[in-house]
């Protein structure tokens, strides 16, 4: 998957594959930012090949999308 600037979203997951790491963390931070307030930080491991790959940013998602994603996710785990 590209991003609107051509850039491989997935290029540090693949590269990290081919060297053969098997636990993949992504880590994502929501707040004001680390110096301006409270920051809540969260990571998650899921499975190489895990079908939720689509998603890229949670915040243009519907509500109902939003809700069938976490049915999907839930039901993979």
């Amino acid at each position: 998957m590209k991003t609107t600037t051509g850039q491989d979203l997935w290029h540090f997951e693949h590269l990290a594959i081919t060297e053969g790491y098997d636990t993949i963390a992504g880590v994502d931070e929501v707040g004001r930012g680390p110096l301006a307030g409270p920051v809540v930080s969260a990571a998650v491991v899921l499975p190489i090949g895990f079908e939720g790959r689509r998603v890229t940013d949670s915040k243009r998602l519907t509500h109902p999308q939003i809700k069938a994603h976490y049915k999907k996710n839930y039901k993979q785990n």
